[in-house]
């Protein structure tokens, strides 16, 4: 039989989790110190394939170089003041051109 969409699945496989249960098991693996499933998944196929599995988190093991880049620490302190004074110059630009502005008037 079908409704215009395909043919129809039995009535067992178009039965869906509950409203809100996906989230209760997503706060479980945030909350509790339970590994999430993907990475245990993740971890089993990579020991399956040869390659050794990472240790710790998802987000540790993959934006850590990108987050904390292997830079000196002087290359890192001459960017840190560099943003900082650039910050600082267009924020006393800005009050520069306000108290301009309101000078005029």
């Amino acid at each position: 039989m079908e409704d215009g969409l395909g043919p129809r699945r039995p009535h067992r496989l178009r039965q869906f989790p509950r409203r809100g249960e996906h989230r209760v098991r997503y706060d479980e693996a945030e909350l509790l110190p339970w590994p999430c499933p993907l990475t245990l998944l993740e971890n089993w196929f990579e020991a399956k394939g040869g390659v050794q599995p990472y240790q710790g988190g998802f987000l540790l093991h993959y934006l850590d170089r990108l987050v904390y880049p292997d830079i000196s620490p002087t290359v890192l302190t001459a960017a840190g003041v560099f943003v900082c004074a650039l910050n600082l110059a267009l924020y006393a630009r800005q009050i520069w051109s306000t108290l301009l502005i309101r000078s005029a008037k």
